[in-house]
């Protein structure tokens, strides 16, 4: 991407934000750590890839719908990007970094994925590996900082699911009424509601299944209080 650089005539590098750099780094960590977690061959491959045509392949096995399912939106889509040229060089980069992790250790993968998310960043936009990180350090949002924010997302999951019950919310925020008294429906529900759900809630929380949603008339006592 070219902008003018002191002359209309001149183009020059457009400018790239940090903070860019690092939504996209966090959510390309979430995929990475959904290869770790559920697709480990894929997570292997990358770890192993010594060429760029290797890179692409993941790349390439991850834009198939059911390859990603259930990982978020945001890390899902980073997981494509492994197919472009620019961001499999970047990978590799990253990789040979004097300060990429090579042991062992849990939190060492912990890191790489970091690493490989900052290098995904870093191809979306045109940007060396080196310069993605510098970037980042500059504006307090380096390696630290993602390995901060991410961990605290997992702390806070922690502690939803020990509570069991997260929040309720009334079932009338999904529609619209209309003037006539008829209520439209505005967008897609997160589980089944009866025709006369007026003055129900929708419960989110943590079931034998996972995170669930469900239909109540009435709201726990827990809720009620707070």
């Amino acid at each position: 991407m070219l902008t003018n650089s002191g002359s209309s005539n001149k183009p020059g590098p457009k400018e790239i934000d940090a903070g860019s750099v690092y939504t996209f780094a966090h959510q390309a960590y979430w995929g990475f750590r959904f290869l770790a977690e559920n697709r480990q061959t894929l997570w292997a491959q990358i770890l192993t890839a010594a060429t760029p045509s290797q890179v692409r392949d993941v790349g390439r096995t991850c834009s198939r719908p059911e390859v990603m399912s259930g990982a978020g939106y945001g890390a899902a889509g980073m997981m494509t990007w492994l197919e472009n040229e620019k961001v499999a060089v970047q990978v590799l980069s990253a990789k040979e970094h004097r300060r990429y992790p090579s042991s062992e250790r849990p939190t060492s993968q912990d890191r790489r994925m970091i690493f490989l998310g900052i290098a995904v960043a870093a191809g979306i936009f045109g940007l060396s590996f080196n310069t993605a990180l510098r970037k980042l350090a500059e504006k307090k949002l380096g390696i630290k900082q993602v390995l901060y924010e991410v961990h605290r997302i997992d702390r806070l999951n922690e502690e939803v699911k020990s509570n069991a019950f997260v929040w309720a919310e009334p079932v009338g925020n999904y529609f619209w009424c209309e003037p006539d008294g008829k209520w439209t429906l505005l967008r897609e529900l997160p589980c089944a509601v009866p025709k006369d759900w007026q003055g129900g809630y929708i419960l989110y929380g943590y079931g034998p299944s996972g995170f669930e949603a469900t239909f109540t008339r009435t709201l726990p006592i827990e809720l009620t209080e707070t």
